[in-house]
């Protein structure tokens, strides 16, 4: 999701059933402004020094090469993108905007439909809605009513949600001068957590990283990914526990579930609006 303050989130009238029957986090925080360096410290632990929105390529080591090194699978989910019509390898579009703008790159650092109902989903997938579904060219009602219609259909369907840990963060605030870069995130995973919980802990945009790095054992990028606050702790400890003494406070009512602490996710879906990683 797309430049929002965290207090206008957690107010808008579109986004309260979200809010509800999700994990979210307290004080997440993005690293910087504009977008796309955002964007790159998700990926890379640095914003390795991109400081605009302007082309961006790199060879320096993120968290795919990590993720291809464990043979960990991954996607790239690009809403509005297409790729060029040529059967050479690679085929990917480097235009910097596709269908009118609606794509853009900088919200691509690194498509899902047909994936799912063959059930080939990856083990980590992000997942960047367009311009306009994100809020980047809309506003917190339109990007709140999108979501909702994409949390309904597939927080429904078990070949999505077996085994899945999901993540919606906002990529920025809206760099008004009185604000702290303070942006709402949340989660869904029914084997690893509660709904209407509370995330407390100071986390970022390396921390998602640091996440995913954790949750496969890959190791890290040496970067502020290893001094980044770590999420892992925060799972349901047993299966009629509220957790409370991991940081977090449930008002909810507890589920059966097989999944402990120490249990490594299946899946990782982050979604990015993009971000990100939404990360939807």
């Amino acid at each position: 999701m797309e430049n929002k303050d965290y207090k206008d989130t957690i107010r808008s009238s579109a986004w309260q059933s979200i809010i509800q029957r999700s994990a979210s986090f307290l004080n997440m925080y993005a690293i910087t402004h504009p977008s796309q360096p955002n964007y790159i410290s998700m990926i890379a632990g640095s914003t390795l020094n991109y400081r605009n929105n302007d082309y961006f390529s790199t060879n320096e080591l993120t968290i795919i090469d990590l993720l291809n090194k464990a043979q960990v699978s991954w996607k790239s989910y690009q809403e509005n993108y297409a790729s060029l019509s040529t059967t050479t390898s690679p085929n990917c579009n480097d235009a910097m905007e596709l269908e009118k703008g609606l794509y853009v790159r900088r919200h691509n650092p690194f498509m899902f439909k047909i994936d799912l109902t063959n059930k080939q989903l990856p083990q980590f997938s992000l997942y960047t809605p367009n311009i306009k579904n994100s809020g980047h060219d809309t506003d917190l009602n339109y990007a709140g009513n999108y979501l909702q219609k994409w949390l309904d259909i597939h927080l429904n369907n078990s070949a999505f949600t077996n085994g899945t840990l999901l993540i919606v963060t906002f990529d920025e605030d809206n760099n008004n001068p009185d604000r702290t870069n303070h942006i709402a995130a949340f989660m869904w995973g029914i084997d690893y957590l509660y709904s209407e919980v509370k995330i407390s802990g100071t986390f970022n945009h390396y921390s998602l990283l640091k996440l995913l790095e954790e949750n496969w054992g890959l190791g890290n990028l040496g970067r502020n990914d290893v001094t980044a606050s770590s999420i892992m702790n925060i799972w349901r400890p047993t299966a009629y526990s509220n957790n409370t003494n991991n940081d977090t406070i449930s008002t909810s009512t507890p589920a059966t579930s097989t999944a402990s602490r120490n249990d490594v996710t299946l899946k990782i879906s982050v979604m990015a609006s993009y971000l990100f990683i939404m990360i939807y």
